[in-house]
């Protein structure tokens, strides 16, 4: 599934409103659960990691990144159901 965006992917922290903020290029679901990662609407959110489908984030503003993502380039962030070491 792909979720455009006005950001460049799933950060830590709002990047609109903090330049510190991190950004994850993956991200496994119960990271973000467990870090209150705003992704997507809740029950959206749990569809996707409860069918096993992974979600590409990516910014819709930047020209070509929709098709980018459709030939599987590796933008933006990918929220996955495998655990992923973030350190």
């Amino acid at each position: 599934m792909i979720k455009a965006t006005r950001v460049d992917g799933v950060f830590d922290r709002d990047p609109e409103k903090d330049n510190a903020a991190v950004k994850f290029d993956v991200l496994d679901f119960e990271t973000a659960i467990s870090e209150r990662l705003e992704i997507m609407d809740a029950t959206a959110f749990a569809l996707c990691r409860d069918n096993g489908l992974a979600i590409r984030v990516l910014n819709v503003q930047v020209a070509g990144n929709l098709r980018r993502a459709v030939c599987g380039e590796e933008i933006g962030t990918l929220v996955t159901g495998r655990s992923v070491n973030h350190d």
